[in-house]
């Protein structure tokens, strides 16, 4: 088993704040305090994410090196991290038109109902892309590596 480096444990911290923030149920009247909590992780998570990226990259790097056979793989990946970091834009737009929608509605927090929902759920997909890009990596990393090429005699 691989340790982990700093950059891996600082985001899976940041990852782990966020999922927690946005899994915490709204309660009456919290809707405000909810948005900020989980702008606060997303913007742990936006300092954190390129750190670990970084980090990504080398991996690539290391698969290619080790089995050019396997640069389809690595090319998966790069596309994949791309369609997250826009993923990972989109939420934090929304999730910034919802914390300037959040105050405006006072008591009648249903109104933001739908904008919340589609916050959680484009967060808790971010966490997702996050945890199997992780796995991915690691994977094919491993496969690099320890790959058997040869015949067995």
């Amino acid at each position: 088993m691989m340790t982990q480096n700093p950059q891996e444990v600082q985001l899976k911290e940041v990852v782990e704040k966020l999922e927690h923030a946005l899994l915490t149920p709204v309660l009456a009247g919290e809707l405000t305090g909810w948005v900020t909590t989980v702008q606060d992780a997303s913007d742990d998570l936006d300092e954190q994410i390129r750190p670990f990226l970084e980090v990504l990259h080398a991996e690539y790097k290391e698969i290619v090196k080790a089995d050019n056979e396997l640069m389809s793989k690595v090319e998966q990946l790069v596309a994949e991290e791309k369609k997250f970091l826009l993923q990972l834009e989109e939420f934090r737009r929304d999730l910034h038109l919802l914390a300037e929608r959040a105050p405006t509605v006072f008591s009648d927090e249903a109104k933001c109902a739908d904008e919340r929902a589609k916050v959680e759920k484009e967060g808790m997909k971010i966490l997702t892309q996050i945890k199997r890009q992780q796995m991915a990596v690691t994977a094919w990393l491993s496969e690099a590596v320890y790959r058997d090429r040869g015949p067995v005699d």
